[in-house]
């Protein structure tokens, strides 16, 4: 989609009276460091959950913190951040309206265009926000992260441009971190992409490519998990166990070299 010139300025302008009105120009740490800020994400996210269960604070910022399409939703999360100073910050925005399947379908017909360019330009907001917490994170010399399923049209934006300058990318595959079918206890193979600040966690994760030594079940169909029927591409947007145990430990580490 064509990233319109007012729509960029407008939002920019936002984004930097946000940044210069809830954040204090001292930013002092708390008493206990806040390891994670996890943004775009649910209410029990397996990332958060693994560094508090290994005794370190850490934050999650959901929908019911505040819808971030709103300058309201963006004042909050803002006030978090400006609050905890966290040493992280890990992003996952949406990716549904630069998805694979999306691609192919804007080209079904007129109206199926229509709707989905429109469902671009509505969350376009969401990249430059992820862009923002980016040049925060570095201008303070600390971690940023974002993940994507390798799919996702995302890093392809303009708006991306300033990611794509202050991180550096990794690809890898999910079932090397355990992730599997919760019926058949297949593994799932799903790719995808973390843009990061700190060159050690990308390097770690490039090495966690699928080596081929078992079974795959295909992503698609619907699953039972916890007495709720989902498709199995949701499942999958929760990380399992493994990835988010990898996570915060390279995390905790990053933070001792500090």
């Amino acid at each position: 989609m064509v990233e319109t010139p007012v729509v960029k300025e407008s939002f920019g302008k936002a984004s930097k009276i946000l940044e210069e009105a809830f954040v204090s120009p001292s930013w002092s740490l708390p008493r206990k460091p806040c390891v994670l800020l996890e943004v775009y994400t649910e209410e029990h996210s397996p990332l958060t959950e693994a560094l508090r269960s290994r005794g370190h604070f850490a934050l999650r910022f959901t929908r019911r913190d505040g819808d971030l399409s709103t300058v309201d939703g963006r004042r909050k999360l803002w006030k978090l951040i400006d609050q905890y100073q966290p040493l992280n910050i890990w992003v996952a925005p949406e990716c549904g309206p630069w998805s694979g399947w999306n691609k192919l379908n804007q080209f079904k017909s007129v109206a199926m265009f229509d709707k989905i360019q429109n469902l671009q330009a509505k969350e376009l907001q969401h990249v430059e926000l992820c862009s923002e917490l980016c040049r925060f994170q570095v201008n303070r010399s600390r971690q940023f992260h974002l993940e994507q399923p390798n799919g996702s049209s995302i890093p392809q934006l303009a708006s991306f441009e300033p990611i794509h300058a202050m991180t550096e990318r990794a690809s890898f595959d999910m079932c090397m971190f355990g992730l599997k079918h919760p019926v058949s206890l297949k593994f799932l193979r799903k790719s995808s992409q973390v843009f990061s600040t700190d060159p050690v966690m990308i390097n770690r994760l490039n090495l966690a490519r699928c080596d081929h030594t078992h079974v795959h079940q295909p992503i698609e169909g619907s699953v039972l998990v916890h007495g709720q029927r989902m498709p199995l591409t949701r499942f999958c947007t929760s990380y399992c166990k493994g990835f988010a145990s990898k996570i915060s430990l390279w995390m905790m580490k990053s933070m001792d070299q500090i």
